[in-house]
């Protein structure tokens, strides 16, 4: 019977990242060993000689504590590592999905099951995973210092080895897409060749005139190809800029992939520093940014709404007719309506 703790599904093509994954943070942060890791690309943790490997995977997945999928488009591809996953369920394993890097959530398909999984080069995302190991496998944490020295080695060799994407994010080509089945119960908006749902438009106040926003939606391009040229936020009533040159609409010129940020979980006076940061690494620009035909993508936009200030204490936020324009291809439109949600900001006198 194996004595396996973890059991890492990967696609061999991305060993490199997972090596010095296990020895930072597995092996050097954790105090796991050899026989603790169950890791086909290595000798010391893969299939003994000999051995048979159908046996061998079977065994440590069902015995193995946790699961972790170090998810990729290699991984997407691999016949073995979706064997493996379903396996995983299968046994009722506690699965840890982990994205490895240049892999965005818009290019997941249908593992987008998987938005909420850890992204294995973001220090807050392993300080959350080497917490849960932790917890889950009852090891005794090291001392911060040590921890932090490790985790920024690690992050180190993500800087240093992956390479970087030169344009926003390399897109499979056709023939790689994978169709995704939408359910018909899923509140849809459909117009031309685009699909837009789970669209959420959230807001809250921070002084008077400022408000943070996240706008989340999924697109997807339904009968041909989408180029976007230009995405923007409207009201039917003008409500940013200022007086004598109130605009109805505000530009959104960039966005990251859905679940890296929200903005019920940063606090308004981290808010700026959190977006700064995250687009800094993960920003896609909003122009001749291409969804294939039966792709489907996750884009989260967040920012500051600067609105007309009329006079003091005056609550100048539109609440109703909020609508987002995506022009996309030669001279083609969609117009999705969206709800304001609003919560609670540092002065809710300015906003609700």
């Amino acid at each position: 019977m194996s004595n396996i703790k973890i059991f890492i599904s990967h696609s061999s093509i991305d060993s490199g990242i997972i090596d010095e994954f296990i020895d930072d943070v597995l092996k050097l942060s954790l105090h796991l060993t050899s026989e603790d890791i169950a890791f086909t690309s290595r000798e010391d943790m893969g299939v003994p000689p000999g051995g048979n490997i159908d046996e061998y995977l079977r065994n440590n997945i069902e015995h193995a504590q946790m699961v972790f999928l170090m998810i990729s488009e290699n991984f997407k591809k691999s016949e073995v590592c979706l064997n493996e996953m379903g396996a995983a369920w299968a046994y009722g394993k506690i699965i840890v999905p982990i994205l490895l890097p240049n892999t965005p959530f818009s290019q997941l398909g249908w593992l987008l099951s998987f938005d909420k999984a850890i992204r294995i080069n973001n220090e807050e995302s392993l300080d959350s995973l080497y917490d849960t190991i932790s917890a889950e496998l009852q090891i005794p944490k090291i001392s911060i210092t040590e921890w932090n020295k490790n985790k920024k080695k690690f992050m180190a060799f993500c800087v240093n080895n992956i390479p970087q994407l030169t344009t926003p994010y390399a897109i499979p080509a056709p023939e790689q897409t994978i169709p995704i089945v939408i359910p018909a119960a899923q509140p849809m908006h459909v117009q031309g060749a685009l699909i837009a749902f789970d669209s959420e438009f959230v807001v809250r106040g921070v002084i008077e005139g400022e408000y943070q926003f996240q706008i989340d939606i999924r697109l997807r391009a339904e009968t041909k190809n989408i180029t976007i040229k230009k995405i923007e936020l409207h009201n039917n009533n003008p409500f940013t800029e200022y007086l004598r040159h109130e605009r109805k609409f505000m530009p959104l010129s960039c966005f990251v992939p859905m679940e890296i940020l929200s903005i019920r979980e940063i606090g308004v006076k981290d808010y700026k520093k959190e977006v700064e940061d995250v687009y800094a690494k993960e920003r896609i620009n909003t122009i001749d940014y291409t969804i294939l035909k039966g792709q489907q993508v996750s884009l989260s936009f967040h920012g500051l709404i600067p609105t007309i200030r009329e006079s003091d204490g005056y609550d100048d936020l539109e609440r109703k007719n909020w609508t987002l324009h995506i022009h996309y291809n030669i001279n083609e439109e969609s117009v999705i309506p969206l709800n304001l949600t609003i919560i609670k900001g540092t002065y809710n006198a300015y906003c609700g």
